[in-house]
């Protein structure tokens, strides 16, 4: 044992410092795989990575500074010259970080501040560490330990201009109006390449949005509604919207557009060549150890790889096409349309996001209802089993049941259509195009919902127990004989984007409350309903102030109910939608995406939500102003005549 901690002490610094390389390589091939992946090992793993790799460069450079023993190792007993110090401008370099992942979170560029003084201290720690070993090495060396350092120095500034034009207060109005004047003509007829040309046009106005700035505060408003009038381009244009502002946010790529970040790119570029090229030709590396001298190889040859793989990136932005495009490079543009145009870039007929939704069956989850069907359900009951035999309280279980019992499933076309559907006919009842939704099957329901003065969460809950106790009953059974199979078919696709919805909804309202207009205990909200009897108890609209447990509806199958519940619960997303947060769907972008921020990036489009138009949950008149609602219960005199 005793020789194992003695050989490891020798070659800590080695071991450390090809970590160091090997995490920078992680995060880089890795960084951006979470913009379409909910995985939480996957994000598990980047964080990790993200967190550990600041954290293994710092502690090296302490090392070296502090315990010059380290810079030696058994190089002395050889009679030899250590060259660990060398090493200091490659950890500055991975400091600097990869251009696919500058931030874990919108967190992260909110400290972007913070982040100078650590790139004040960290550089000049690098120095000390390259300065104390000054004496004992010839000009040879220090030539391209001064050139690495320039780059080192130039990347980790990259990093943190990167996360000063990401954090959300200094997103609007910043250079992307330098490219929008040089970006190519719209035309429609230009396909894919059209697409992205429209969304780059609507950068700008993207990024005022998720600033905070609302429709009339915006210069270039105007081009984020021209969107909106191709319906057909209009989901793929926000997608491509999104992917360019997750760059935004978490990679460098804000930096690479101005002229000065790539004049400075080149400049590190050039640096680490000339470095590589006069360690290989010039210096004296018999003096070093040979392992040393092959880590260093290591980290140049790794340094110089993730720069080539860079230049693709850099070539496959849309940006980049866009500059090439209008500038009449055909054969460049057209490479980089190819890049962009591959499996390595932004296909057209790949999802830019996770496309994925959540969902949380809550009453299987509390009630412990239904049988496991699989492997992974089976253990999942055992453990809460478990949990509770061994007294685990209330609010320790509530949390293992939303840990356990959330899942994510692809949003389908018929999902997806039908939210943007269901955001389309609120704007056309808004520019007064088509008359409000009515509910005949509904409408003594929605009235009683009006009545609670317990909250949005509360009718939430409510809602989602009716709607389950209503799909319970399909397919129906008494449906009439003279039904075809196609009827069916819709019967049955009507009951599944229901069943989606709601349970999307209950997904948000448990794991994501904070982009939801609620306040007060998920937990308590939800408990609140489970002793709801669906079956037993009618609705009864004469009571003028119900309990909640008394307010109980029972409607037969049929195809009308289950499309009034279906349009209930699309325009319940659509109105959670317009009243979120854009800080909110900013975090979002770094998890997956979610398919509330797709929906609500489609409704400014239209001019819909907080952003534009407000709508509102139930039909009233503000100063005079006529109103989007989500629910519409005519008066008493509408609905006696």
């Amino acid at each position: 044992m005793g020789s194992l901690v003695q050989l490891f002490n020798e070659w800590e610094t080695q071991l450390l410092v090809l970590l160091s390389l090997a995490l920078q390589m992680y995060l880089f091939f890795t960084g951006s795989l979470r913009r379409q992946s909910t995985n939480t090992f996957m994000r598990i793993s980047i964080w990790i990575a993200y967190s550990g790799a600041d954290l293994v460069a710092i502690y090296v450079l302490g090392l070296l500074s502090r315990h010059e023993e380290a810079t030696i190792g058994m190089c002395a007993s050889m009679g030899l010259h250590p060259l660990a110090f060398f090493w200091a401008p490659f950890l500055l370099i991975h400091l600097g970080g990869q251009d696919t992942i500058t931030a874990f979170a919108v967190e992260d560029n909110k400290l972007w501040l913070r982040h100078w003084l650590d790139l004040v201290m960290q550089v000049g720690l690098a120095l000390y560490v390259f300065w104390k070993s000054t004496g004992r090495h010839n000009v040879q060396l220090l030539v391209p330990g001064i050139l690495l350092f320039v780059a080192g120095i130039i990347k980790y500034g990259e990093r943190m201009l990167a996360q000063k034009y990401g954090s959300l207060e200094n997103m609007r109005g910043f250079i992307d109006e330098e490219y929008v004047q040089k970006l190519p003509q719209l035309n429609r007829a230009d396909g894919y390449s059209g697409m992205v040309c429209f969304s780059l046009h609507s950068a700008p106005g993207l990024r005022d949005l998720f600033a905070g700035c609302n429709l009339s505060q915006m210069q270039r408003s105007r081009v984020l509604t021209q969107l909106s009038r191709d319906e057909r381009l209009l989901p793929k244009c926000i997608e491509i919207e999104l992917a360019l502002l997750y760059d935004d946010l978490y990679t460098k790529a804000v930096v690479l557009r101005t002229r000065s970040g790539i004049i400075l790119r080149c400049i590190s570029q050039i640096c680490s060549m000339v470095a590589l090229a006069l360690f290989f030709l010039v210096s004296n590396k018999q003096r070093y150890s040979r392992a040393d001298v092959v880590i260093t190889y290591v980290l140049f040859m790794g340094g110089l790889f993730l720069e080539v793989c860079t230049i693709f990136i850099f070539l496959r932005s849309p940006w980049t096409w866009a500059w090439l495009e209008a500038h009449k490079y055909q054969r460049f543009s057209r490479i980089s349309l190819s890049l962009l145009s591959s499996y390595i870039g932004w296909p057209e007929r790949k999802p830019l996001w996770s496309n994925s939704m959540g969902q949380f069956n809550f009453l299987g989850s509390l009630s412990g209802s239904g049988q496991p069907r699989s492997c992974k359900r089976r253990a999942m009951m055992l453990i809460k089993n478990m949990m509770r035999l061994a007294g685990t309280k209330k609010e320790n279980l509530f949390w293992i049941n939303r840990l356990l019992d959330t899942k994510h499933i692809k949003v389908d076309n018929e999902v997806m259509e039908s939210v943007l559907h269901g955001a389309c006919i609120l704007g056309e009842e808004l520019l007064e195009t088509s008359t409000p939704r009515q509910w005949p099957n509904l409408g003594p329901f929605l009235e009683q919902l009006q009545l609670f003065a317990a909250g949005f969460g509360n009718a939430i809950v409510l809602l989602y127990v009716f709607t389950e106790a209503h799909l319970s009953k399909y397919p129906p059974l008494d449906l009439p004989d003279s039904i075809d199979a196609a009827e069916a078919q819709e019967v049955l696709r009507m009951v599944d984007v229901c069943q989606k919805l709601s349970n999307y909804v209950l997904h948000l309202f448990v794991n994501q409350s904070e982009m939801l207009p609620i306040s007060g205990s998920v937990q308590s909200m939800l408990e609140q309903y489970l002793q709801v009897d669906t079956t037993k108890v009618e609705v009864n609209s004469e009571q003028p102030n119900p309990a909640p447990n008394s307010v109980v509806s029972v409607f037969q199958p049929c195809k009308e109910t289950l499309e009034e519940f279906r349009d209930l619960w699309i325009r319940l997303v659509v109105y959670i939608a317009g009243k979120s947060s854009p800080e909110l769907h900013a975090a979002q972008l770094g998890r997956g995406g979610e398919l509330l921020t797709f929906l609500w990036l489609h409704m400014a489009h239209y001019g819909l939500g907080d952003v534009g138009r407000r709508i509102e949950l139930t039909n009233t008149t503000f100063f005079g102003v006529r109103q989007v609602y989500v629910f519409y219960v005519p008066e008493k005199s509408q609905q006696n005549e």
